[in-house]
């Protein structure tokens, strides 16, 4: 976008680990405090990785029963982030009054489709990435039919046999009634609040 001649904002958060606001760049960033410092973000980070590989992926249930609780403490984290930017009225106002005309978000991390609500712009998802596709499909509105799409992580390719298929089938039904990559109910209940 940038080499397009578009002038390209990131909203990071101040304890990001991702960006350096402060190196050279063509990207313009918005930093937002939190409460958590980047130390403490990075040794969580670190913590929940490390942790992440050394479950075993023998079974694919009892992977991501153990990955859902790793991402449960991200989840939090990022609402935690999410309410810190929402709740700055001086960063939010100054955020709308750069008029920006649609967000590029991640579609594993919550929070852009509400920043774009409360702004009043479009917003599109960069990447798919959720196991599942449950919040893609769900946040974004994405079409991924099971009889076509391998499920993210699921070692299946788009060259399915029947019985493949009724096992990515199965996949999803997994993912979107008893996986929950982030307490929907807690967020649901957070984005009532705010709007």
């Amino acid at each position: 976008l940038v080499q397009r001649g578009h002038e390209v904002t990131v909203l990071a958060s101040s304890a990001s680990i991702l960006f350096d606001p402060n190196d050279a760049s063509t990207l313009k960033f918005e930093v937002y405090p939190t409460s958590l410092t980047k130390t403490e973000f990075e040794n969580i980070v670190m913590q929940q990785v490390k942790r992440w590989s050394d479950i075993r992926k023998d079974s694919f249930w009892l992977y991501f029963s153990q990955v859902q609780e790793i991402m449960s403490i991200f989840g939090d984290i990022t609402r935690k982030f999410c309410k810190d930017v929402v709740s700055n009225k001086k960063f939010m106002k100054k955020v709308q009054e750069s008029r920006f005309d649609v967000i590029f978000a991640d579609a594993i991390f919550p929070c852009s489709e509400l920043l774009a609500e409360l702004f009043n712009i479009p917003f599109v998802y960069s990447h798919s990435f959720s196991p599942g596709y449950s919040f893609e499909r769900h946040s974004g509105g994405f079409i991924f039919p099971p009889s076509y799409v391998p499920v993210v992580m699921s070692k299946l390719s788009d060259q399915m046999t029947f019985m493949e298929r009724v096992k990515n089938v199965l996949y999803v039904l997994y993912f979107d009634f008893w996986y929950q990559i982030f307490d929907m109910k807690k967020w649901d209940h957070f984005y009532s609040e705010v709007l």
